[in-house]
């Protein structure tokens, strides 16, 4: 027999091997020195003891074979004993260690690598649950060849060997999987006889399983099951405080980050300049290859990718989809996020055959988006994605949710603001352009009242007051239309409605008491510059007053019709009345009308158009400019 180690306690002070030899020779050596005593100082009973000695020597011989057994057993015992106070050694020593970090990869080195050298085993392997699939996944191994752990390097949840561990209250115990390997069959291709599986996790929740193996069969104690319970639980309690304090830490980060773009986002008024800095950081937020970001336009009712970060091609740029369609469209469209491990596979999708053409070139399968909103309003949506399957986490989801959030707000800013800005420029333009306005007025104003005073003693000067009341009052209608109800597009004035305003200004202040005149107006809207728009209205002006004063004159009212027409690049203004009609022999180069004089001078000098007068059943004016 080997040596034995001798006892630490003080019991035995002597190896177990020696004493085994002592309970062999003792009564062999104690009976010669017997049989010595009696021959020398008792010679006459040496006859009188054989049956005696008989007795003893079966005596002693039955009381060896005993003390042989006896401590045969405790040699045994104590044996279990170093083994299982070398094992708990070698659990305090794992539990020490792991104490000690709170990096999940050390944590299963050390758990492993104690377990080959102090427990004895040959291999080991330890799967963890993999939040993407639901699956478990390799994360260490020791002993295992590259092409078994290559092969199994995940595991399906539905596993016959995960399954066993769910069904079981305690670690799965195998002395050799050759004969029983209850789920664990294709261990024995990595060659291991002795197995030991046991469940990391709850009872509610298996999060995954430390596996040791032995190339023998191994034989285990009654104890063993509670020592690898234990196991399990310093390694369930490890990894738990490792992984909350990666969660502390990651939830750290991830406030920093949102802290630090809301802060950037908060900086800038440039909405492209926002969104840039938006799918950028929504790439590193959750770590995903592309990310794009898409905007409403409400008018065209259509979904426009505005920035991207990460993609190869520039199409994205040029994209445009329906709302509802691929994934920007849907998260719009019901204003919730939405997420595919592969796009162009996903029939629930209403896809675009543009969009399907740059995602596939692209390489792109798994896509999260999530809607951008200010209150119950949907601006767009911010998606990314990545060129590989991808289950997205639903922490993954709330902080681009979150990220998503402040880039809503951002864009609204950025919007009001560059409404605010365009509101403030129009209204700086619209001040100098309405004082351009009052002084081109009063000078008109100035100019007309120069003619009246020229054309000196003709009629009365109650009409020519009212004449003169009246030319001013078109010019100011003209202004208040130009200041008032264009102010949005200051630059370009509807002469429709201008003619209309005219109008009403001419037949209240012209028609007689008693007479019954209708003005019809009709025609398209036509937009003039006011300038231009200015002068038409006194044109109109003139030759309502004419046609009131000198074509109804004498009659209990008439009917006047005026048209508007645009005709390629010319616009034609025609004033018709069914009165007395111009006189015979009328010019209007020698006329010393001053209305009329007043219109041809204004069409030919400041529109640059032409005007022609003709009766017929009436008068009809008929004035031409070019835009």
């Amino acid at each position: 027999m080997a040596s034995r180690t001798p006892t630490t306690g003080g019991l035995f002070h002597v190896s177990l091997q020696q004493l085994e030899w002592a309970t062999i020779l003792l009564p062999p050596i104690a009976f010669f020195i017997f049989d010595f005593v009696r021959h020398v100082y008792f010679p006459s009973t040496v006859t009188q003891w054989p049956g005696q000695i008989a007795t003893v020597l079966l005596i002693l011989c039955a009381s060896s074979i005993f003390s042989f057994f006896v401590f045969r057993a405790i040699h045994k015992r104590e044996a279990a004993m170093l083994l299982r106070n070398r094992e708990l050694a070698a659990l305090n020593g794992i539990a020490a260690a792991t104490s000690r970090t709170l990096a999940t990869d050390e944590i299963l080195g050390i758990t492993l690598d104690a377990s080959l050298t102090s427990l004895g085993f040959d291999a080991g392997a330890v799967y963890l649950r993999s939040e993407e699939d639901g699956g478990f996944e390799l994360r260490a191994h020791r002993g295992i060849s590259a092409p078994f752990a290559a092969s199994h390097a995940r595991m399906l949840d539905s596993a016959p060997l995960m399954q066993t561990l769910r069904s079981i209250p305690r670690p799965l115990l195998c002395q050799d999987l050759k004969v029983t390997a209850e789920g664990a069959e294709e261990w024995i291709e990595a060659g291991l006889s002795g197995f030991v599986a046991v469940a990391i996790g709850t009872q509610e929740r298996l999060d995954g399983a430390l596996i040791l193996g032995s190339r023998e069969p191994r034989i285990y104690g009654s104890y063993h099951p509670d020592f690898f319970a234990s196991l399990g639980h310093h390694l369930t309690a490890s990894l738990q405080n490792a992984n909350l304090f990666r969660l502390t830490q990651q939830r750290e980060r991830e406030a920093e980050a949102l802290y630090e773009i809301g802060n950037e986002v908060s900086k800038l008024l440039d909405l492209d300049s926002i969104l840039g800095l938006v799918v950028e950081n929504a790439r590193q937020l959750v770590d995903s290859e592309i990310a794009m970001l898409s905007l409403l336009d409400p008018k065209r009712s259509e979904v426009r990718i505005r920035a991207t970060a990460g993609t190869r091609s520039a199409r994205f740029h040029e994209a445009r989809v329906a709302v509802g369609a691929g994934m920007g469209g849907r998260v719009i469209a019901t204003g919730a996020p939405f997420q595919t491990p592969d796009y162009l596979e996903d029939t629930t999708i209403v896809h675009d055959p543009e969009i399907d053409t740059i995602v596939a070139a692209e390489g792109l399968m798994a896509h999260l988006a999530v809607p951008l909103r200010v209150g119950e309003n949907v601006l767009g949506a911010l998606t990314v994605a990545d060129r590989t399957e991808r289950r997205y986490t639903s922490r993954d989801i709330v902080l681009l949710q979150r990220l998503a959030n402040q880039a809503a707000i951002a864009t609204e800013n950025a919007r009001l603001f560059d409404e605010a800005a365009g509101r403030a420029e129009a209204l700086s333009a619209l001040i100098q352009e309405m004082h351009h306005r009052i002084k081109n007025n009063l000078q008109t104003v100035a100019d007309l009242l120069s003619l009246e005073m020229l054309k000196g003693a003709r009629g009365a000067v109650e009409d020519r007051l009212r004449e003169s009341i009246n030319r001013v009052k078109s010019i100011a209608t003209v202004h208040e239309l130009l200041s008032v109800d264009n102010v949005d597009n200051i630059q370009a004035t509807d002469i429709k409605k201008l003619a209309q305003l005219v109008v009403n200004t001419s037949v209240r202040t012209m028609v007689r008491p008693g007479q019954d005149v209708k003005v019809e107006v009709s025609g398209p809207s036509i937009s003039l510059p006011s300038k231009q728009a200015t002068a038409l209205a006194l044109v109109l002006n003139e030759l309502l007053n004419n046609a009131i004063e000198h074509g109804f004159r004498g009659l209990t009212g008439g009917r006047i019709v005026v048209r508007l027409a645009e005709e390629d690049s010319t616009v034609v203004l025609c004033v018709q009345d069914d009165g007395n009609g111009l006189p015979a022999g009328f010019d209007l180069i020698h006329s010393s009308h001053l209305g009329l004089q007043i219109v041809n001078t204004l069409v030919t000098k400041d529109l640059n158009g032409s005007l022609v007068l003709r009766t017929d059943c009436g008068s009809e004016a008929i004035v031409r400019i070019r835009v």
